[in-house]
C-alpha cells in the first residue's frame, strides 16, 4: 500500500527501462502483425500473378540483363517455387482467418454503439435483427475468406 501512495521521486523500481523495452517490443510486433495482415489482404493478387506469364516467366526466370538475358532458375525450380509460395500464402490466409471474423463481429457491435447514439428509442426486434444479421453472414464471410474468388 505505500507503494502506491509514495511517489516515485523516492522509490526506485526501474520501471521506465523496463517499460521503454517493453514498448519496442510491442511495436515491433504490431508492426509485424499489420504487415501480415496486408500480405494476407493482398495474396490473391499474388496468386494469380505468378501464373501471368509476361510478368513471372519472362521477368523472373530470364530477366533482361542488357543485351542478354541470362536463366536465372530452371522451369522446373520455378513451379516448385511457385507452388510452395500458394501453400504458404494458404496457410498465412488461414492463420489469419480468425483476426478477420472478429473484426466482421465487431461490426455489431459498433452498430449497437452507433443505435445508442442516434435519437429515439430502440426496439428490441431492430437491435435483434442487427446483431442476428451480423452472426448469420458470418458464416458466408468465413467462406469467402477462405475460398478464392471466381
Amino acid at each position: 500500500m505505500a507503494i502506491l501512495i509514495v511517489t516515485e521521486n523516492y522509490l526506485e523500481f526501474g520501471l521506465e527501462s523496463g517499460f521503454s523495452n517493453f514498448s519496442e517490443i510491442s511495436g515491433n510486433i504490431f508492426v509485424c502483425f499489420i504487415t501480415l495482415l496486408h500480405i494476407n489482404f493482398l495474396a490473391p493478387l499474388f496468386m494469380v500473378l505468378l501464373w501471368v506469364k509476361p510478368i513471372t516467366k519472362d521477368y523472373i526466370m530470364n530477366p533482361p540483363l542488357g543485351k542478354e538475358s541470362v536463366p536465372l532458375i530452371s522451369e522446373d525450380t520455378f513451379d516448385t517455387v511457385r507452388l510452395w509460395i500458394i501453400i504458404l500464402l494458404c496457410a498465412l490466409r488461414l492463420a489469419m482467418m480468425r483476426h478477420h471474423l472478429q473484426a466482421y463481429l465487431n461490426l455489431a457491435q459498433k452498430s449497437v454503439d452507433q443505435m445508442k447514439k442516434e435519437a429515439g428509442r430502440i426496439s428490441m426486434v431492430d437491435l435483434q435483427k442487427m446483431v442476428s444479421m451480423v452472426a448469420l453472414k458470418l458464416h458466408i464471410w468465413k467462406w469467402c475468406c477462405v475460398l478464392p474468388a471466381k
